[in-house]
């Protein structure tokens, strides 16, 4: 008799578990796509690193780009169109804290893909901060920006294209999903249905026994 209640009772939740995993993964990011905003910018901005210093070269005081400078640092920005559709002219300053521009103060690019990237224009907004406009931004594309200086530069980033979602966060914070946490997910998800209809079962039992023991 037991044997015949093992499917209703233990397989059937786990049976649906299964089925509600796979079908969450197949439909959920079909939801997703139909709640993305239209227009939509990811940005992610590191603080700037240390990429050579005086002590690199014996204490002294080294060339880049032409400039003699004791130390070097790199800060690296991302975009990323993760909309639905293209933008064009889309706009943002790259607001940089300082009194005067540095010694040394060099911006370089890259986009990915580079032969369906529109033209990047940059332009001088006050001693260092620039305003940059990419013509157009479409969908899936990234552009790349590295910021390489003699001091470490207070960089902050402020979309400036109305219509458009930017969300903008320090690049450490990025996190993402592998297979192997996916996979624990299914888990301890089917490990869950198989506790939660034990302890249904077990349950009322002993709370029979105590009763029974306590007449």
């Amino acid at each position: 008799m037991a044997r015949s209640q093992m499917f209703p009772s233990y397989i059937f939740p786990t049976v649906l578990t299964l089925i509600g995993l796979i079908g969450g993964a197949v439909v959920g990011p079909m939801i997703q796509d139909l709640l993305m905003p239209e227009k939509e910018v990811s940005i992610k901005l590191s603080e700037p690193a240390e990429v050579l210093t005086s002590r690199s070269v014996g204490n002294r005081d080294y060339k880049l780009f032409d400039q003699k400078v004791n130390a070097s640092y790199l800060s690296t920005i991302e975009l990323k169109n993760v909309g639905k559709t293209s933008i064009d002219n889309y706009l943002f300053t790259i607001d940089v804290d300082t009194d005067k521009e540095p010694l040394l103060y060099r911006f370089f690019y890259t986009t990915e893909p580079p032969h369906t990237f529109g033209v990047v224009k940059f332009s001088n907004v006050g001693p260092a901060s620039k305003n940059v406009v990419i013509d157009r931004f479409i969908e899936g594309n990234q552009l790349n920006v590295s910021v390489i200086s003699s001091e470490p530069l207070a960089i902050d980033i402020i979309p400036n294209t109305s219509g458009v979602m930017s969300t903008v966060k320090p690049k450490d914070i990025e996190s993402s999903y592998t297979m192997e946490d996916i996979v624990y997910v299914v888990v301890f998800s089917v490990l869950f249905a198989f506790l939660l209809r034990a302890a249904y079962d077990f349950i009322p039992w002993a709370v029979n026994r105590c009763f029974r023991k306590s007449m």
